[in-house]
């Protein structure tokens, strides 16, 4: 034993010039996929690759990955990343993350690899993670992080790169120290102190024991002992409620709800919760070396002024999962957040009453020590860690313990690391379109179930017990086997959640006494399954019971309900989102996208053989579920309104005689279906109209163009034989139009423009479109001159809310349906205010690096500079138009949106409308009259590109070199 000899030292506090290399911890620069938040709060790292989500537990070769995955070798070899992280990264490494050129968070890898199939935070494919205890960089978002253009230390390229930078660590380390002190946040004071505990976490974790000096550095592994140390009083208290006693049933579904927060959390946590007998007890977080090295099987002894009172035995340690989650469940548990190093347990807790120096004698004699310590002490010398190198040649800390106290039972924890998915609920993964499949929705068997409405002590995820007289217990009891139902509840707060669903396998019932009449029901529970809880007041009003769930009792509701609220988190908008991912064109269909969402129908337009109608076609499966949901028709020259609306039809009655019926045209048949499947399905259903362009649209749609508008469609119907059709509002028309036939069809009015968003589909051959302004010459003019238009700030506000107020959330009174989700935002989930509210400030308080104030008061500069120069009047609602879409970008894709996009948004709806200023430049060129037209034009696409709209520029350009808006 001599060659791993503990000194009894303490780290220095200020580090060494390599402070991690004797435990043989690396360290790891890799990239946040631009999930830095995400990844923050849920104390993870993720990568992840299309084609790459199989289980690389185990892999001992690149190769191997590479055959498992698919992958071939190449530059940017997934497959070497993989393995890296797979199996070359360790628990007790350090990672730096970095988005871009700035370092986001530093951390200490508290897992081994683990694998999720669907992913609870990411994208589909990331599938592959470990827990990271994180310490932000961006101090929540004050910062973008740690430039690292003014450090010089380097960061990985790509969205998910790994590299080792362990021998550049002091570099990484002083340039984060030294980049700090114009951070307001008060944490920024203690970075040095939060960094050195990071790495004393690191070290103990790649050693298994407390990070103190020792003459020989030796990893080790074994089952250990603790001594939690403390004086009677608030300690003894402590200890007496948490560890003297077990957990009641509401405190483990507190830190059940607290646990459920963590996405992933670990199966055997929750397995844990469901015993009686289980008791939980923390350590303060400034024990962190200490805590950190806890493991399944070690054991505890507390000592109460010197007296052993408690031995428990470890069962699961909580130290991978973020702070926040540890400090909740310690206030709730302990009354001090502070006590966030916890582990739970569910064994026998043993009452020794015996001295201390009793038991440490014991211990001496016990073990050979030669020489060594029996404890490592802590900073504040009030949880120490057992030398483990004595205890492992002894047997390990359970057989020492038997050696102490023979005639006690000390047994290994009982739950197993291999305990399969399918023997656990899967609390962190929202039932969504996998539960559906698992739930086959009864027709007539649904119903939402209020728990508090009784004083019910049963365990909700195996008996559900109710009583006659409540309102609706005679419909649950008379639906009875096969019923799929979810809970409805208050969670630690008060708020009232959706939160868990399951079927009733069985109702068994039992009649009280004869001086009582009322009859006990047990209905027993299978295919339970909890998901991350939904508050009731966002999803209540797309519920078919508005209004009505309030109070004890059993509701009764629809197939469509149900599958509304298990769809909520992981239902179309996720799966649309992740679909788009796997197009041969996400860019694309993610613009496309962002339009829909926005309200507006889309006109996709190109030369032949790009893929026009493919597109429209795969964006109406994306959002509408299947390639079925969609009708298709062709425009041609002599389509009138009567084709489009309907009318009457001549038919022959059975008997021979000509009647006339009521024929729905081609947009109300697909406005009908598009009502049946949001009433069925819960999603729309679309037109397509191939080669719009070839129809006369005034002549076809002149009585129902209004309609096109989202605006109208809860006052006004489609009419046709006397009959009325309402367009519901996620109802959209995706036309195709051939740039080639313009010149000679029928020309885009301005009420067609307004009504639709124009998205160009290139070949895939074509060169992606270059900006060049070089012959310009805006003769001096600045986007000042421009920005100088824009008085006040009213304007922007009142356009700012007209954008909020169109993907609102849609009140009752004004909905076209109210059986099934219908919003403007087509998802419902876009559609919440708080949402919305989120969105609108990340856009508008920041300028997206456009030249104004915000985003807002560059569409406006812009609008106020043609319309002064007499180029083109821009009304106000094309101005809100781009607005609503660049809030609609947000809402879908948060954090992404940047000047691009705010680009792409007056591309897509300001530049058509100059589509009449090209005739009028053209006739001014030919007859070399009213020049001043051409040079304001000229002006204007020079201060688009000075706002820093370049595209929208560039557009203008073409379209006057070209004659045409949309080549």
């Amino acid at each position: 034993m001599g060659e791993n000899k503990c000194k009894l030292t303490v780290l220095e506090k200020s580090m060494p010039d390599e402070p991690l290399d004797d435990a043989g911890v690396s360290v790891y620069t890799i990239g946040d996929d631009g999930m830095w938040p995400t990844l923050r709060d849920a104390g993870q790292i993720r990568i992840g690759f299309s084609g790459c989500e199989q289980d690389l537990q185990g892999v001992e070769s690149v190769k191997e990955v590479r055959t498992q995955c698919g992958i071939e070798s190449s530059g940017n070899d997934k497959g070497r990343l993989l393995f890296q992280f797979a199996s070359r990264v360790e628990e007790g490494d350090i990672l730096i993350a970095n988005g871009s050129n700035f370092l986001k968070g530093f951390g200490v890898v508290r897992s081994e690899y683990e694998f999720e199939k669907n992913p609870s935070i990411g994208d589909s494919s990331d599938t592959h993670y470990r827990w990271v205890g994180w310490l932000d960089l961006t101090f929540d978002g004050e910062r973008e992080g740690i430039d690292v253009e003014t450090t010089g230390v380097t960061v990985v390229s790509g969205h998910t790169g790994l590299v080792n930078r362990t021998e550049k660590y002091p570099d990484y380390r002083s340039a984060i120290l030294s980049h700090t002190d114009d951070v307001s946040d008060p944490s920024a004071s203690y970075l040095e102190r939060d960094i050195e505990r990071i790495e004393k976490e690191a070290v103990a974790r790649h050693l298994g024991y407390s990070s103190y000096e020792t003459d020989k550095r030796s990893p080790i592994q074994t089952t250990n002992l603790f001594r939690n140390a403390g004086g009677k009083g608030a300690f003894k208290d402590n200890l007496d409620k948490t560890v003297g006693q077990s957990l009641s049933s509401d405190q483990r579904e507190t830190i059940r709800e607290h646990l459920l927060k963590a996405p992933n959390v670990k199966s055997e946590a929750l397995q844990l919760l469901e015993s009686e007998n289980t008791t939980l007890w923390g350590t303060k977080g400034q024990h962190v070396e200490e805590y950190a090295v806890l493991d399944r099987g070690d054991w505890v002894l507390h000592d109460v002024s010197g007296t052993i009172e408690y031995i428990q035995r470890v069962d699961h340690s909580l130290g991978y999962l973020p702070e926040n989650i540890r400090s909740n469940i310690a206030e709730e548990i302990a009354g001090n957040s502070s006590f966030s190093g916890l582990w739970i347990s569910s064994a026998e807790i043993h009452q020794p009453d015996e001295d201390w120096s009793s038991i440490e004698g014991q211990l001496t004699d016990t073990l050979n020590l030669d020489g060594e310590p029996l404890l490592f002490d802590s900073a504040a010398g009030m949880f120490n860690q057992f030398n483990p190198f004595p205890i492992k040649e002894a047997g390990g800390g359970k057989t020492v313990l038997e050696a102490i106290f023979p005639d006690k039972e000390f047994s290994d924890p009982e739950v197993k690391y291999d305990v399969s998915e399918g023997d656990l609920p899967a609390p962190q993964k929202n039932p969504g379109v996998s539960a559906i499949s698992d739930y086959d929705l009864p027709e007539d068997q649904c119903f939402v179930l209020l728990p508090e409405g009784g004083e019910y002590e049963d365990t909700l995820d195996e008996i559900y017990h109710f009583e006659s007289g409540i309102p609706g217990y005679s419909q649950l009891e008379s639906a009875g086997a096969g019923t799929t139902f979810v809970y409805l509840r208050k969670d630690s707060a008060g708020q009232r959640i959706f939160d868990s669903v399951g079927t009733i396998e069985t109702i068994r019932e039992e009649s009280r006494d004869e001086d009582d009449s009322t009859t006990d029901y047990y209905a027993k529970i299978d295919e339970f399954e909890r998901f991350p809880p939904i508050p009731f007041d966002v999803i209540e009003p797309y519920l078919s019971k508005n209004g009505l769930l309030n109070g004890p009792g059993i509701h009764k509701v629809t197939p469509q309900d149900l599958r509304l609220i298990l769809q909520w988190h992981d239902g179309p908008l996720e799966e649309t989102l992740a679909e788009i991912d796997e197009t041969d064109r996400p860019d694309l269909y993610k613009e496309a996208l962002v339009h829909l969402v926005a309200g507006r129908n889309l006109a996709l337009y190109g030369p032949p053989g790009t893929g026009k109608t493919h597109t429209a076609k795969q964006l109406s499966k994306l959002v509408c579920g299947s390639e079925d949901d969609f009708a298709l028709a062709t425009a041609n020259a002599e389509w009138t309104n009567y084709e489009i609306a309907g009318g009457l039809q001549p038919t022959i009655s059975d008997d021979g005689d000509r009647l006339w019926e009521p024929e729905p045209g081609i947009l109300t048949s697909a406005v009908q279906d598009c009502e049946s499947h949001l009433k069925t399905e819960g999603r729309p259903a679309w037109l397509i109209i191939d080669e719009l362009n070839r129809a006369n649209l005034d002549q076809a749609f002149g009585d129902v163009f209004t309609l096109l508008d989202l605006d109208y469609r809860s006052d006004l119907p489609i009419t046709y034989a006397g009959k009325d059709q309402y367009v519901p509002l996620s109802f959209r028309i995706l036309a195709t139009m051939n740039t080639h036939d313009l010149a000679q069809l029928f020309s885009l009015g301005y009420a067609f423009r307004r009504r639709f968003a124009f998205v160009r589909v290139p070949s895939l051959l074509s060169n992606a479109t270059t900006i060049d302004l070089s012959d310009i010459d805006t003769a001096g003019v600045t986007a000042h001159d421009a920005l100088s238009l824009v008085d006040d700030g009213e304007v922007r506000s009142t356009i700012a809310d007209v954008a909020r107020a169109r993907v609102e959330r849609t009140a009752v009174d004004d909905r076209v349906l109210t059986e099934a989700p219908d919003e403007v935002t087509i998802f419902p989930q876009l559609a919440v205010p708080e949402r919305i509210d989120e969105a609108l400030r990340a856009v508008t308080e920041g300028g997206l690096d456009l030249e104004g104030e915000d985003f807002i008061e560059s569409l406006v500069a812009f609008a106020r500079y043609v319309d002064k120069h007499a180029v083109l009047e821009l009304g106000q609602a094309v101005i809100m138009d781009a607005v609503t879409f660049v809030l609609a970008h947000e809402l879908l894709f948060p954090g992404e949106t940047d000047a691009d996009v705010v680009d792409r948004a007056a591309r897509a709806y300001i530049v058509p409308q100059f589509e009449h200023v090209l005739s009028d430049l053209r006739r001014a060129e030919t007859l070399g009259e009213n020049e001043e037209l051409a040079e304001h034009y000229t002006n204007a696409v020079g201060i688009a590109a000075e706002l820093g709209l370049q595209k929208t520029a560039q557009a203008l350009k073409d379209a006057k070199d070209s004659n045409s808006i949309l080549e």
